[in-house]
């Protein structure tokens, strides 16, 4: 270990001993069929007039990320796998309506993926939702670039490329323009996202089968224990109550206004049904569930509806 390695250990070594970390939402999605696609090629993306529609496919997919991340999320989109990571508030209250909103916009994005991609006679693509919480250093950076005989810095303002001169000190800084490394820090050590690519692998040997949404128990844990507001006062929760009901394979999860108990229809509701109950992962004993219906969020007295 150099001196300049021993210096930064010395700078981080606090953020090192005790990471600070965040709870999280993730949504993975994955292109049904993607192999065969692969095979329909014959591994080879060139000449050929029949690769025309699986390339396009893929293009699509990966295009839509440039729709999808936002302020309060990050999208990532690589071949025939795309993930959105959603930061939960730091601080409470954690206002319910928000988080609810965001999930409806998951709903409405998987839906957009299956509804692309089944127009051009492709399966569609197979969703998996997961909470979890992922390590934050502030010291990762989303990126590095090199050159031959310089060294990259990196500092607020973004990565400076230090060039070696034939004085012997460095000279001549400039903005790299290029990335070569991608390191995308949100999904790094980000337990929701690992929880819901493990399940996605598993795929039909676990009961997720077909084009459709799936939920993990542990996102269900944060809408209905996390959110629940024991801990806080009505008026921080801002009137928000959620009801979890189970009815054989069946569970309705319901957030309801004080305003809206008059009317049903301007509650937001998660309809889901039961695929696998305590199957066993590498993080112990979960549940998964595949969303039927959503709908919300309350606020709105005309609730959008989606049915999945």
């Amino acid at each position: 270990m150099d001196d300049s390695q021993i210096e930064y250990l010395k700078e981080h070594i606090d953020k090192i001993v005790r990471p600070k970390v965040r709870r999280v939402i993730c949504a993975y999605s994955d292109l049904l069929g993607f192999g065969a696609c692969l095979d329909n090629l014959d591994w080879d993306i060139e000449h050929e007039e029949r690769h025309h529609k699986t390339i396009k496919r893929l293009s699509i997919f990966v295009e839509c990320a440039r729709e999808i991340g936002g302020i309060e999320s990050t999208c990532f989109a690589l071949n025939d796998c795309l993930a959105i990571n959603y930061d939960l508030p730091e601080k409470e209250p954690v206002l319910l309506s928000p988080l609810w909103g965001f999930l409806l916009f998951l709903g409405r994005t998987h839906a957009r993926l299956n509804y692309l991609d089944q127009n051009m006679g492709f399966p569609g693509v197979r969703t998996v939702w997961a909470a979890g919480k992922r390590l934050v250093d502030p010291a990762w950076i989303q990126g590095l670039s090199t050159k031959p005989r310089g060294q990259d810095i990196s500092h607020p303002k973004g990565i400076i490329w230090i060039a070696d001169t034939p004085d012997g000190p460095p000279g001549l800084k400039k903005k790299l323009k290029r990335t070569a490394t991608y390191t995308p820090r949100e999904f790094q050590l980000n337990i929701a996202f690992s929880k819901a690519y493990a399940l996605d692998e598993e795929g039909s040997a676990i009961g997720l089968r077909g084009p459709y949404l799936f939920v993990d128990e542990s996102l269900l844990r944060i809408l209905c224990y996390s959110f629940k507001g024991d801990s806080r006062t009505s008026k921080d929760c801002w009137g928000y109550e959620v009801i979890d009901v189970v009815e054989g394979d069946k569970r309705t999860i319901t957030l309801r206004h004080e305003d809206g108990q008059a009317s049903h229809d301007v509650y937001s509701q998660l309809t889901l049904r039961r695929i696998r109950a305590r199957q066993k992962m590498r993080w112990g004993d979960t549940s998964t569930y595949r969303l039927i219906e959503i709908r919300g969020p309350s606020f709105l007295y005309n609730p959008e509806i989606i049915q999945l």
